[in-house]
């Protein structure tokens, strides 16, 4: 249930940025060579607003939870220092989202995916 769960979260974020994931092949041939097929050119401009759909993921599911902001974090108490907007994360948290969302692209084409414009 969690691969199910992680897949649905993956097709819901792609789509709020205008894309839908497909096969790379079907009965007509390779969809990247048609029209609407999105470049990972095309899909690193959207990174910016990927980065921060995987934070508000991660600070929906804390805020849930019952977590609050702390300068340190203590599970045990549910603090955390990261439960805040995506700009006021340290650095650090920055790029672990932007290797996250950066991977998506090329995991969906390994498996035999790829992205179209909504």
């Amino acid at each position: 249930e969690r691969s199910r769960s992680t897949a649905r979260v993956t097709h819901a974020k792609l789509l709020d940025v205008g894309f839908r994931i497909v096969q790379q092949s079907n009965d007509k041939g390779d969809i990247r060579n048609g029209q609407g097929y999105v470049s990972r050119h095309e899909y690193n401009k959207q990174l910016p607003q990927l980065r921060e759909i995987e934070h508000d993921i991660w600070l929906r599911d804390h805020l849930l939870k019952g977590f609050d902001w702390a300068p340190r974090t203590n599970e045990d108490l549910l603090l955390h220092r990261n439960v805040t907007v995506f700009e006021k994360l340290p650095q650090e948290e920055q790029i672990y989202y932007d290797v996250m969302a950066r991977s998506t692209y090329e995991w969906l084409e390994q498996q035999g995916y790829a992205l179209v414009r909504a």
